[in-house]
């Protein structure tokens, strides 16, 4: 969406906060969808069933 629909341009390089900054007003969510990828890549930790449900609940709302 960020990409395809409102152009941001995002390259391979940016860090996780160079994205949360040029997302905008989806912040909030992209917050917690770092967030539970950072559990994920950097300390081996699957997020819960329940962050996992919150996350897709919240894309359709954050990106509509």
């Amino acid at each position: 969406v960020l990409v395809h629909q409102r152009g941001v341009r995002l390259l391979a390089s940016h860090t996780e906060a160079e994205v949360l900054r040029l997302s905008g007003k989806e912040t909030t969510y992209l917050e917690k969808l770092i967030d539970a990828w950072r559990l994920c890549a950097y300390a081996r930790r699957d997020p819960s069933v329940a962050d996992i449900e919150l996350l897709a609940q919240g894309y359709r709302a954050s990106f509509a």
